[in-house]
């Protein structure tokens, strides 16, 4: 399967799991965001995220928690915590789902993990 196609895949499973909590009413209005193409391409610099910062997304975009991201980057999970809340904030979401998202509609390139 391609990196699209898992991607569109993840970003599915997040959207039912969100909405199971009650997180979104209208269906087809998040999936029309979901599916629109984005404005234009950014990078983590233009959000103000640090190189360490994008690598964390791109973990959390990947659906990985919190403990595999620190064994995966030699981090402490204070430190992971941190870095995601700072991703949290620069996104303007307040949970690793929306964020997700975001990554999604900003057509947000992020680095290699």
């Amino acid at each position: 399967m391609d990196q699209r196609k898992l991607a569109a895949v993840f970003l599915m499973s997040l959207l039912y799991r969100e909405m199971a909590a009650g997180g979104h009413d209208d269906l087809d209005l998040v999936l029309r965001d979901l599916v629109s193409e984005p404005d234009r391409s950014m990078s983590h610099r233009d959000l103000g995220l640090t190189e360490r910062q994008a690598q964390v997304l791109a973990l959390v975009a990947e659906g990985k928690p919190n403990k595999i991201i620190c064994r995966e980057l030699g981090l402490a999970v204070a430190t992971v915590k941190i870095h995601v809340t700072a991703i949290l904030k620069a996104l303007r979401v307040t949970n690793r789902t929306q964020a997700v998202i975001a990554v999604s509609k900003l057509g947000l390139r992020l680095p290699a993990p």
